[in-house]
């Protein structure tokens, strides 16, 4: 294939790309209107679901959000008080994060939401399409993962969200 060949709307990752910023704006615009939270702040609020204490470097491991942006968020989150921050008595130098019962009552209308945006998004697919896309996605991220030259270092080593670590 010659570079005149090459259209950018045929380039599968353009197209990912591209669908998931629509993704991220329909999501985005949800959870602002409705509860007042940025899709970090979101992130933030469901990687400490379930009652989980974790320091702040894990949870951006976890959430694949890079230390700026989950420091700007966890100071929003403490001030609105639906986090606490607490410093590890182990080390000094961290802080533990936890949902407070503000936040966890907040996520758990959030999670509401979240399914009801997963049946919107998926609303023209059968259960089928759905579970193989979700496959395929997974199958990816694991495929970039492994191929570093790829990815920045970051990126490589941050886990998928909800993917097993």
């Amino acid at each position: 294939m010659s570079k005149q060949d090459f259209g950018l709307h045929d380039y599968f990752p353009f197209r990912l790309d591209v669908a998931s910023e629509r993704i991220r704006q329909l999501v985005s615009a949800a959870y602002t209107e409705d509860y007042g939270v940025s899709i970090a702040e979101w992130r933030i609020m469901m990687g400490l679901f379930g009652g989980v204490q974790i320091t702040q470097h894990r949870l951006s491991e976890l959430v694949s959000l890079h230390k700026v942006p989950i420091s700007r968020a966890v100071m929003s989150l403490c001030k609105r008080r639906l986090i606490s921050r607490e410093m590890n008595p182990f080390d000094g130098r961290s802080h533990f994060l936890r949902l407070t019962l503000e936040g966890r009552e907040l996520v758990e209308k959030m999670v509401v939401r979240a399914r009801e945006l997963e049946i919107e998004i998926f609303s023209r697919f059968e259960d089928s399409e759905k579970a193989l896309l979700i496959d395929l996605v997974e199958r990816m991220g694991e495929s970039c993962s492994r191929s570093r030259k790829l990815l920045t270092r970051y990126e490589a080593e941050a886990p998928l969200l909800g993917a097993p670590n």
